[in-house]
């Protein structure tokens, strides 16, 4: 996992934790029907945030939207470095070698474009944001 993601958690929740003094590792993974140890590698970094887990993590650690949205953004800036992507600051899109800009594509083009990376990719991970 991104060490932008797992410190942010790590930080709510040594938040949660100084605020609410029965607030632990183990009650956390409880609430979050997780092993100790698989929630402790999460926080550390060693272990991908269960995606589909994420606004329940947020619920629990009393995330704000401003740090709920941080975090979204860190895992899914990981996902992109993962697969080789990177989004630059007036938004095109690089993969490889390949640079690619929304003015750059018709309708007709992104729908191509669409259907080709639709095939290509079904066997990809599954990511929910």
């Amino acid at each position: 996992m991104n060490s932008t993601a797992a410190q942010l958690l790590r930080n709510s929740f040594e938040r949660k934790k100084a605020s609410q003094g029965t607030f632990s590792i183990r009650s956390f993974a409880k609430t979050m029907k997780l092993s100790p140890s698989f929630l402790s590698a999460i926080l550390q970094g060693k272990k991908s945030i269960p995606l589909a887990r994420i606004d329940q993590i947020a619920k629990i650690l009393d995330l704000d939207l401003l740090a709920l949205t941080e975090l979204k953004r860190a895992i899914a800036q990981q996902v992109l470095n993962e697969h080789n992507f990177s989004i630059s600051s007036q938004g095109s899109v690089t993969h490889g070698a390949h640079n690619y800009s929304a003015s750059d594509y018709s309708a007709s083009d992104y729908s191509a474009a669409n259907q080709s990376a639709s095939k290509k990719y079904r066997s990809a991970p599954k990511y929910q944001f």
